[in-house]
């Protein structure tokens, strides 16, 4: 496993301005216990982010046996198809990464190993209901502007790609020129199950001054490292959540003759560790 990649990113703290908090359904029955009540925002009508923690047990993914449902998005907060989201379960012996696919139903559905026992932070849920704009793949990219700052959210996976043979540093995706981030980022996405885990890092384009930068790119996607055991694997970059340098601001999102994705406004208070 690399060394050296911070990642802070697997839970985010949102303020949506004039958002109504809903407090979501929970599984008659269910195992998990409330610590922070299961909620969900949409943000200007196309962004939804979540927040809640709850303890327990997760399954294994044995490929048969369903997950644990922790609670159920309202209709108009739900997916077209079906993603998946790395998440951190806190627990008294150690942290581990778990799975959470957020179902077209609306259900919440989680996997993690079946040993130890943690609390879930359902703020790593946060994706788009609009069409947003295709970039590589399967993956769309979602933005929103307001008050001068730009987020991105990207959603959907890629196609297969074998990373035993893969050198660290290999580029994913690249990011549009509107789209290029404030720094360096690093962020576990899930792979193609629910046990598969990468370690991906966000980079700016760095511009040389005195330099007429013509690129249409603003930055990258670059794989670092992965937590599974399949020669081959499809990874989500479900999750993948940003504010933009300020220099990009006054571009347009029509820049490299992307479709301009639909104007959201919601206020990003910051990442939380």
């Amino acid at each position: 496993h690399s060394l050296g990649h911070y990642v802070s990113t697997l839970s985010i703290q949102v303020d949506v301005a004039n958002g109504e908090w809903i407090e979501l359904e929970r599984q008659e029955g269910g195992v998990m216990e409330v610590l922070q009540l299961p909620s969900a925002c949409l943000a200007g009508d196309t962004m939804v982010f979540c927040r809640g923690i709850v303890s327990g047990l997760l399954p294994v993914d044995d490929g048969i046996a369903t997950g644990e449902m922790i609670a159920r998005l309202p209709e108009a907060q739900r997916p077209a198809r079906l993603l998946s989201f790395a998440a951190v379960s806190w627990a008294e012996l150690h942290d581990e990464l778990v799975t959470l696919f957020v179902r077209p139903d609306g259900w919440i559905e989680g996997f993690g190993k079946g040993r130890n026992p943690g609390a879930v932070d359902l703020s790593a849920i946060r994706f788009g209901i609009d069409r947003g704009i295709s970039l590589v793949d399967e993956v769309r990219l979602h933005t929103c502007d307001f008050d001068g700052v730009r987020v991105v959210a990207l959603q959907g996976h890629l196609a297969a790609r074998c990373f035993k043979s893969e050198r660290t540093g290999a580029s994913l995706a690249p990011l549009p020129k509107f789209c290029k981030p404030r720094g360096e980022l690093s962020f576990v996405v899930a792979g193609e199950r629910a046990d598969h885990f990468h370690l991906l890092l966000l980079q700016p384009l760095l511009e040389k001054a005195g330099v007429n930068n013509r690129s249409r790119t603003g930055g990258e996607v670059v794989w670092c490292d992965a937590l599974w055991e399949s020669e081959c694997a499809k990874i989500n970059l479900t999750g993948v959540f940003f504010p933009t340098a300020v220099d990009v601001m006054q571009l347009s999102r029509d820049d490299g003759g992307l479709q301009t994705a639909l104007r959201k406004r919601i206020v990003l208070k910051e990442f939380q560790t």
